[in-house]
Order: C-alpha cells, then structure tokens, then sequence
C-alpha cells in the first residue's frame, strides 16, 4: 500500500513541475471607452486568447416569475485596476422592477492558467433585516 502511495506522490509531483513548465503568461487588457463601455480580453504574452464582446447578459424575475426583464450584453462603465485583476462596474436600472442594481466584474489571475471572474449584484434598496444577537441568542436555548 506504501508503495502505491509513494507512487502516486511522485506523479503528482512531476504532473505540476510539468504543468508549470508549460505555463502561459496570462495578462487582462480592458477594452472598449466611455461611450462604448468596457470590457476585459485575455491574453497569453501578446497572444490574444478571449474576446469578449460583452461581460455577461442575464435574464431576471421576481420570485413569482410574473415580471421578467433581461439585462443583454452588459459591459462596464468604468474600470479600474492593472493587468492581473480587473474591476467593471455600473450601476443597471431595471425600469420594470424599478430597481438600480450596482453591478461589479472582477476578473483576477489566479496562477499563470486560471483566470476567476466573479460578478457581484447589489441592490441598495435592499435592506435585510438582521436578527438581533441576543434575541438569536435566546431562541437557541429554547431548542
């Protein structure tokens, strides 16, 4: 059994010394201007590896799915950050909800062959109730 465990140790081993021997040089460019909007391309060196024309579209409802609305083709108003983690961002009103969401899309170099994009939605007419502690607290006991 020891054998099989020092075996497969020394794969893995060799597996990520490979790994980083074939590594790209992954860098983030944001593209587009104030009057276009702004998106973000991937790159390998100088080799343009993604395109994006647009950061993301996405269709919502409410919970009853009476109302629908689709934000299509967004890209960001503004940017900010360098070519290892970038931040769109702009705020998206939604007239039949008569909602504005603050929407954020970060992309961020993990190593030299992952990039994570995260986007973040922010209502700020949200305002969630929050449990006081001590009440939290007593309701427990009472389990």
């Amino acid at each position: 059994m020891l054998n099989k465990n020092i075996k497969y140790q020394i794969f893995l081993f060799f597996f990520f010394i490979l790994t980083s021997l074939f590594s790209q040089n992954i860098n983030l460019k944001v593209v587009g201007s104030t009057e276009q909007g702004f998106s973000v391309d991937t790159y390998n060196g100088n080799q343009l590896l993604v395109h994006n024309s647009e950061e993301f579209s996405i269709k919502v409802a409410n919970l009853d799915l009476s109302e629908t609305t689709e934000i299509a083709a967004w890209k960001g108003a503004e940017w900010t950050g360098d070519e290892h983690q970038i931040k769109l961002s702009k705020e998206t009103y939604l007239s039949d909800f008569d909602l504005s969401l603050s929407i954020t899309v970060t992309y961020e170099v993990i190593n030299q062959n992952v990039v994570k994009k995260r986007l973040i939605y922010f209502n700020q007419g949200f305002q969630p109730y929050i449990l006081p502690w001590k009440k939290f607290q007593n309701q427990q006991k009472n389990l």
